[in-house]
């Protein structure tokens, strides 16, 4: 709705407590940021037979670089694939005698016909909101206020501190939206939980990384593609 009159959001924080959902946004103007916001949306295919999903991007951005030759002096044109759903800071800038021009295309298929698990069908939903939904710097700056509590003394602010910090710790996955329920996952493989400081250091151990959500103790989330999380709670099984 923004978008029709040249505006778009930005997130400063949104979270969960008991039965509601709150947001905190920034409504700013920017035509040329509202034509790219397809980037900022994601379609989910999930697996109907396991807790497996994957993120297709609605968008995907193509930077064209025009250079001069210093000898003819004749333009060439340069194309340079960007990553799904990426967006650069600028739209158009000037690079020496360089031109620089990043336009919005359609995305490429990059989720796989079958689930990667246990070859069972996708199905697809969404689209949802793939971009970061926290300004960490303005959760920081929230916690300071909620520590110094200068104008108002707050009841719950041991509550709301835990929140903030949970919060803040969720920053190094910040571009994955969604998160794993390991009771399901573990239910689907007939085992019980892992140790959680054993499943964070083997997860590592392979390159990715994995951190418990501030609003369920069960609810995680982490970069490992779903295969490799399976791999993982087969082998606590065994």
């Amino acid at each position: 709705m923004a978008n029709r009159h040249g505006r778009y959001i930005e997130p400063m924080m949104s979270l969960t407590v008991d039965f509601y959902v709150r947001l905190f946004i920034r409504v700013r103007n920017g035509p040329s940021i509202c034509h790219r916001s397809i980037l900022n949306y994601s379609s989910i295919y999930q697996c109907v037979d396991c807790e497996a999903f994957y993120n297709q991007p609605l968008g995907r951005e193509i930077t064209e670089v025009h250079k001069t030759d210093s000898a003819t002096g004749k333009v060439k044109k340069y194309k340079q694939q960007g990553k799904e759903g990426q967006k650069d800071a600028a739209v158009e800038e000037e690079k020496n005698d360089d031109k620089v021009n990043v336009r919005v295309a359609l995305p490429r298929v990059t989720v796989p016909s079958q689930c990667t698990v246990c070859d069972g069908p996708l199905t697809i939903g969404g689209p949802i909101w793939n971009k970061p939904i926290h300004n960490v710097d303005f959760v920081k700056r929230l916690m300071g206020v909620v520590r110094e509590q200068k104008e108002v003394k707050l009841g719950t602010s041991k509550r709301i501190q835990g929140i903030l910090t949970g919060i803040i710790d969720e920053q190094p996955l910040e571009d994955y939206p969604l998160n794993y329920d390991f009771n399901f996952l573990c239910s689907s493989l007939k085992t019980t939980n892992p140790d959680k400081r054993a499943f964070v250091f083997a997860i590592k151990q392979l390159g990715y990384n994995a951190i418990q959500t501030y609003y369920n103790s069960a609810l995680w989330k982490t970069n490992a593609p779903p295969e490799v999380l399976y791999d993982l709670f087969k082998v606590y099984k065994t």
